[in-house]
């Protein structure tokens, strides 16, 4: 009983594996990998207009359009990990953003 307990209070934190679509907000960063992700949110935190631009103009990162459909591979406190589907189909590319750019 306290091993199931203790599986669904996992579960809770975790969140469920990939989930139903959603849709981004739009606006908010979105980058290749949950590293450039945060040196973009420290960029933005001390006005570093410089290493903004740099992972904006590298590709590592975008801002998004709204209404973008996603699916949700991973929730964490403040940030999220979504894929996101090419319209032919044929490719994905995986995103961290922050979860403000998750619109249920």
């Amino acid at each position: 009983m306290t091993r199931w307990i203790l599986t669904l209070l996992l579960l809770s934190v975790t969140g469920p594996a990939p989930s139903a679509a959603e849709q981004l907000t739009g606006g908010y960063v979105a980058c290749l990998t949950e590293q450039s992700l945060d040196e973009a949110i420290r960029f933005a935190a001390h006005k570093d207009r410089r290493g903004w631009t740099f992972l904006l103009t590298s590709g590592r990162c975008i801002i998004t359009e709204p209404g973008l459909q996603v699916s949700v591979l991973q929730r964490k406190l403040f940030k999220a990990q979504v894929r996101y589907y090419a319209a032919d189909g044929t490719s994905s590319v995986d995103l961290w953003t922050v979860s403000e750019n998750l619109r249920r």
